[in-house]
């Protein structure tokens, strides 16, 4: 892969840090106040770990300028969430609440759980994460909820969230049934395995045109 000229939205955010530290073979560019000017016209990428008004501030000149989109901010309002999808039409973007291979192994493993066990069982998302952290639940959990739903439409699930300290992120998903608990748990130990998946993601996104993708979408394809 060429070297690329990548544009960081959040770049002085924990994650923009992390991410930067990880493209160690492309040139970094982003403002790292929000009053500082972006040139445009000399991006090839854009990885958004900011926030939704600051994203949405951007996507018309990233739709103008026909730069694809990696996005990993999350606390999207219905309303902002289409307008990336919208964005989608013109340019490609790659949304995930959680860039982590092992999050994604999770769902699947919980789905199969739902299928089998959901309708005799309560169900409940324990999430935690650093006290900085301000959306409740979580996108991951939300992720993880709406994963079981697709096999369980309608079903009651629990949200329970926990901001404390520095965690960086554990997620854990609970089927209780009536004399048995099955736990299924997530722990992330560093930030670098959400900046090393928006990564990987790069050559995949710069092969499309155009679309909204997933990890579902990466991963069925080839994880490499």
């Amino acid at each position: 892969m060429k070297k690329l000229n990548i544009l960081i939205l959040g770049r002085s955010g924990k994650m923009g840090q992390v991410i930067e530290s990880e493209l160690t073979t492309h040139t970094v560019t982003g403002p790292r106040k929000r009053s500082e000017s972006i040139d445009f016209k000399s991006i090839d990428l854009c990885i958004d770990f900011s926030s939704p008004d600051f994203i949405l501030s951007h996507i018309d000149r990233l739709k103008t300028e026909h730069i694809p989109l990696i996005s990993g901010t999350t606390g999207l309002n219905e309303a902002q969430f289409s307008r990336l999808k919208d964005a989608a039409k013109s340019i490609p973007v790659f949304y995930a609440s959680n860039f982590s291979i092992g999050i994604h192994a999770v769902s699947k493993v919980v789905q199969l759980l739902a299928g089998q066990i959901g309708r005799f069982s309560d169900i409940d998302i324990i999430e935690k994460h650093h006290s900085q952290k301000k959306d409740k639940p979580s996108g991951t959990a939300l992720s993880i909820a709406s994963a079981i739903q697709s096999i369980l439409p309608g079903k009651e699930i629990n949200q329970h969230s926990i901001r404390a300290g520095k965690i960086i992120g554990e997620h854990t998903i609970q089927f209780s049934l009536t004399n048995e608990l099955i736990e299924i748990k997530h722990l992330a130990m560093n930030r670098s395995v959400f900046a090393a998946g928006a990564v990987a993601v790069i050559p995949f996104l710069l092969t499309k045109h155009s679309g909204f993708y997933t990890m579902s979408d990466f991963l069925n394809e080839g994880y490499q």
